[in-house]
């Protein structure tokens, strides 16, 4: 609103709170700020605001306008105009945003800059500006300055930025002046977790005495996104079925005795964790068992992915029975089902990293153990 009286330009000194945050890309500025005029009739102020600042918005008592005026080549100006004048001490609330690529190797935290008038009332004082910033922490990101200080003591914090802050944390810079400053931007590297890990590993292996054998195997892989899994099969002669989620699966082959799954992202519920389940049976050969006694070695299928519990329910011909088991998978201590003939060998492994579960059966006639 145009006055017919001419007015008194000020000069303005600025104590400003910003509260900064990085979202999507831009770091959107928040800003109380309260200026005060050592001469003049307090009516206007230009303010000076990055060059590539966007979103601008005022808000305040006795504002009766404001508006972007002619950019120079090196800052974007704000006019706010008053209603009322010989105030000279004034409030108001100014957000913007400025663009910042994540790639950057250094962020620039630039308070707003009083643009003073050209003609200044004679023998009127500079005052000074100060700022107060308050950068919320970037996950991930190490911003570095001498003025910087990491973590926010809300002891500092004026109640408004305290309250605009909430319960986030991150670091602080006092700026005495009005020049921006410059933050050296690292992104620290992240400690990577298995995106995937088999929580239960169920076998049932079936020999019979000419070395032929029958595998069954059931998978239980828990993950949160798509995944691709593969196996290494022992040299099966035949994968007889394969079902994932009880659905039947061509998997793919990758080499001769490797096979690759692509999973879907599971359904989670309130009771499990989101897994997907793999059933696949498949024949293979050995050596034929002695008539009396003797050993046979047997592999299961190996995985990169970590392994929680292994059981594997092992059972050698009738009329045989283990003399002595050898490997890196024990005999279950608490066998879930303790009425299985002798010639039944139930084994398990807890926490199996990136190894192929096998053992070493000894065996013998059971008409010898008895006649000895």
């Amino acid at each position: 609103m145009a006055d017919a009286i001419p007015t008194a330009q000020s000069i303005w000194g600025l104590h400003s709170e910003i509260l900064v945050r990085y979202l999507d890309g831009r770091l959107q500025h928040s800003a109380r700020i309260q200026g005060h005029a050592e001469a003049g009739s307090g009516r206007s102020i230009t303010l000076a605001l990055p060059l590539n600042a966007q979103g601008i918005t005022v808000v305040g008592e006795d504002i009766s306008d404001w508006k972007l005026e002619a950019s120079t080549s090196e800052s974007r100006l704000l006019r706010i105009d008053w209603e009322t004048q010989d105030i000279l001490d004034r409030t108001f609330l100014l957000n913007w945003e400025i663009p910042q690529s994540p790639l950057a190797n250094a962020w620039s935290l630039a308070p707003p800059r009083v643009q003073q008038p050209e003609s200044p009332p004679e023998n009127a004082p500079l005052p000074e500006s100060r700022s107060l910033m308050a950068l919320v922490a970037v996950d991930g990101l190490e911003l570095t300055h001498p003025s910087l200080q990491a973590g926010i003591e809300r002891q500092r914090l004026t109640d408004w930025l305290r309250k605009q802050l909430g319960q986030e944390t991150g670091l602080t810079a006092e700026i005495i002046g009005d020049e921006p400053i410059r933050l050296v931007a690292s992104w620290l590297p992240r400690l990577e977790t298995a995106q995937a890990t088999v929580s239960l590993a169920k076998f049932k292996t079936r020999l019979v005495r000419d070395g032929s054998m029958l595998v069954t195997a059931e998978y239980t892989v828990q993950h949160a996104a798509p995944l691709i899994w593969s196996l290494d099969l022992p040299s099966a002669d035949q994968i007889l079925s394969c079902l994932v989620n009880a659905n039947p699966n061509n998997p793919i082959r990758r080499g001769d005795n490797k096979i690759e799954f692509h999973f879907t992202t599971p359904i989670s519920t309130a009771t499990e964790a989101p897994a997907t389940t793999v059933e696949i049976s498949y024949s293979l050969k050995t050596d034929p068992l002695d008539a009396v006694s003797g050993q046979v070695a047997l592999e299961l299928p190996l995985t990169s992915l970590f392994i929680h519990r292994l059981e594997w329910n092992l059972a050698i011909p009738d009329g045989y029975e283990p003399t002595a088991v050898e490997g890196n998978v024990q005999i279950s201590t608490n066998p879930s089902d303790s009425e299985l003939p002798a010639s039944h060998i139930q084994l398990e492994k807890e926490l199996c990293r990136g190894e192929r579960p096998g053992v070493e059966v000894y065996y013998q006639r059971s008409e010898v153990s008895a006649t000895s």
